[in-house]
């Protein structure tokens, strides 16, 4: 899930990304074959689209502040998926803060305590 805060509709100031897929060549790679095709289905077979469309490919593009938070027991995404976007937009130079909550699987209650919420609201009155 990716969350967007803009003002007045007119201009994006930060993102959020939850348990996000950021390499989809990686994500494809150790997926079983039910997913994979569901993956052929939703973007294609192209490699070098996929990497269009992988944000761990381009963080000098992105150029609003983003939040990543995801689950280090998610399933279905794996965590690492999160890291290597943390890793790509610090390297960059870019501003990230990156939470991995414990034990939490691939969305669910975790991320809907008050103290991620807080985390959340917190990150996008800063920018707004």
């Amino acid at each position: 899930m990716t969350c967007l805060a803009m003002k007045n509709n007119a201009e994006i100031k930060a993102a959020a990304v939850v348990g996000g897929i950021t390499d989809i060549g990686q994500f494809y790679n150790e997926r079983d074959a039910r997913i994979k095709k569901m993956i052929q289905e939703l973007v294609g077979s192209d490699v070098a689209e996929w990497q269009k469309r992988s944000a761990v490919y381009w963080p000098e593009k992105i150029n609003v502040p983003m939040l990543i938070l995801h689950g280090n027991k998610d399933r279905l995404v794996p965590f690492g998926q999160s890291v290597m976007l943390f890793e790509a937009l610090k390297k960059m130079g870019k501003d990230a803060e990156f939470y991995q909550l414990k034990g939490a699987d691939h969305g669910g209650y975790p991320f809907w305590t008050d103290n991620v919420l807080n985390i959340v609201e917190g990150f996008i009155r800063r920018y707004l």
